[in-house]
């Protein structure tokens, strides 16, 4: 089934394959099972507060420009898509998955035995109050945006290795790390009086924190490649424990 124009309530339980294509935002009126492909070609889909389960052979596609959003603010906690194999899903570098549930703990889905993705575009992390965990590794192929003030993204000892721009407005947590690496260019590391468990450089493009009216807190830097820049703090930035193999600027 194509949805598309002014439809913004997807109904039916159960799909072949579901397609949308228009700018807008579509939301799911309840739990959706698909047994084919679920395609976001444009705008953003979200799922109310439903759970979206696949299957093990469709694919699961969001094109550039488009959104899933998982959760729906105070609702039912929900989940990345369900069943669909980390080898058939594709989230291409400038879509961005959403995590969207406020009150409650979320999990951020890894590749798990197969299953879930391992590569995102742009990652959003969202809610005013509640932790959202990872499952397993991932790579932000685009930027990772921590946005609520009050909210933990837990990365479950796993490494998030970003290849864009990291903006972080709450608390990073957890025995993994953010791992800057990878992209075309230098990173940029702002928020609003972000806090960050252990935050990694390793890329020869470098990066820069831009935190111009924030105070940041690092448990463990570490440059292992690349210059990091931190000439851009007004206010301060205190950090436990420092590993430096490449270059820090003042």
């Amino acid at each position: 089934m194509a949805v598309a124009g002014s439809i913004t309530s997807v109904g039916p339980s159960t799909y072949g394959n579901l397609t949308l294509s228009s700018a807008s935002t579509k939301t799911a009126a309840s739990a959706i099972s698909v047994a084919g492909n679920l395609t976001i070609n444009a705008g953003t889909f979200s799922d109310g507060g439903s759970q979206i389960t696949g299957n093990g052979t469709g694919t699961l596609s969001v094109a550039n420009g488009a959104t899933l959003q998982i959760g729906a603010g105070t609702a039912a906690i929900t989940s990345f898509p369900a069943n669909f194999t980390t080898a058939n899903i594709t989230l291409n570098p400038t879509s961005t998955v959403n995590y969207n549930t406020i009150t409650n703990a979320q999990n951020v889905a890894g590749s798990v035995t197969s299953a879930g993705p391992s590569t995102y575009g742009h990652l959003t992390i969202t809610g005013a109050s509640g932790t959202k965990t990872m499952t397993g590794a991932i790579t932000v192929a685009g930027n990772l945006t921590i946005a609520t003030a009050g909210e933990t993204f837990a990365d479950g000892g796993f490494t998030i290795t970003v290849n864009g721009n990291v903006t972080n407005n709450a608390t990073h947590s957890g025995a993994g790390e953010i791992l800057l690496s990878g992209g075309a260019g230098s990173h940029t590391v702002t928020g609003t009086t972000d806090t960050y468990g252990t935050l990694e450089l390793n890329d020869a493009n470098g990066a820069t924190f831009a935190n111009t009216a924030a105070t940041t807190t690092v448990g463990t830097l570490t440059v292992t490649s690349g210059t990091l820049t931190l000439n851009s703090f007004t206010t301060g930035l205190t950090v436990t424990t420092t590993n430096v193999i490449g270059t820090l600027a003042f």
